[in-house]
């Protein structure tokens, strides 16, 4: 939320327009296009999944969660959407309790919409969701048999979007200056997963480290992001381990929108869209970087200064 270019409270508002705008257009087609599914052609809204650019709930800003109470309050009272209505709510809304609008980490649509996936397999993986502002990268494991499945080792999210990155690279015309800023977040993320999470054995040190390299998002086509994961990788081959960053795509099991005026539309860049979309009660079980212990290194010290002379280490 860049309130730079305007007044705090008419962008708070502008938000709140917009996610009540966007689950009344959903409703309404319901009620038009499937009545059979609901008594009475009534349909009740359980739930919000909100989907934001931060790697936790516990980062959202206070901002977000006022912007997320005040929604919920006005999708409950059916009110019109209007500027005077929202302002009002804005100021006697500042606290309370209406979860009906829950803010989400992006990432955990991401991973939700992985699960989902018949193309999931135990391994090891970096997923970088690639919107138009923003980059969501995270490492983690995939075992089907553990519990929990999945297991986040590193996770970062970086204002290096597609549309940033685009426009960047037209003010400045340094595209391979963009493509290294890339390549290092992504680097960064792998290097903090490896050194504080990950116990290698040194014998494999010099052997490369496989990581399943999947690109989701609107702008996963950008070819500065693309070109990124070879530069990593390259840029990676000193490194203990290396890395062998195998990129591959990640597509849900349906690959068309089952809505008429969509037909034909792939869903490929839907995928945490459709991860939010299942109920907070179906979110998937993960195991967060806090819960893993960091790795303690051996380190060769230096005893010879616990002696008199040398000659006695």
């Amino acid at each position: 939320m860049d309130f730079g270019g305007g007044d705090r409270e008419t962008v708070k508002a502008a938000m709140i327009a917009w996610i009540v705008l966007v689950v009344r257009l959903g409703v309404g087609w319901l009620q038009k296009e499937q009545p059979g599914l609901f008594k009475n052609s009534t349909v009740v809204v359980d739930e919000v999944n909100l989907g934001m650019p931060f790697s936790s709930t516990a980062e959202a800003h206070p901002d977000q969660r006022h912007v997320a109470l005040v929604a919920g309050r006005l999708l409950e009272s059916g009110e019109e959407i209007t500027e005077a209505a929202i302002l009002r709510l804005l100021e006697t809304s500042s606290s309370g309790d209406c979860d009906l609008v829950a803010l989400q980490p992006e990432l955990a649509g991401a991973l939700q919409g992985f699960l989902t996936s018949h193309q999931r397999r135990d391994g090891r993986y970096l997923l970088v969701d690639i919107g138009g502002l923003t980059v969501d990268t995270v490492f983690f494991t995939y075992r089907e048999a553990a519990n929990p499945p999945i297991t986040i080792f590193a996770k970062s999210v970086e204002c290096f979007g597609a549309e940033v990155i685009s426009a960047w690279c037209e003010e400045i015309g340094a595209r391979e200056r963009a493509i290294k800023v890339l390549g290092s977040h992504v680097a960064r993320v792998a290097k903090k997963a490896i050194q504080e999470k990950m116990d290698v054995n040194p014998e494999n040190w010099k052997k490369p480290l496989e990581l399943e390299t999947i690109l989701i998002g609107g702008g996963r086509h950008s070819q500065p992001h693309r070109s990124a994961v070879p530069w990593c990788q390259d840029s990676m081959t000193r490194h203990a381990p290396p890395l062998d960053l195998r990129l591959r795509e990640l597509e849900p099991d349906r690959d068309d929108i089952d809505v008429r005026l969509a037909a034909g539309r792939g869903v490929g860049r839907l995928l945490v869209a459709m991860g939010l979309s299942h109920s907070r009660y179906d979110a998937p079980d993960i195991r967060p970087p806090s819960e893993i212990p960091n790795v303690v290194r051996y380190v060769v010290q230096d005893v010879s200064t616990n002696y008199v002379g040398p000659e006695q280490c």
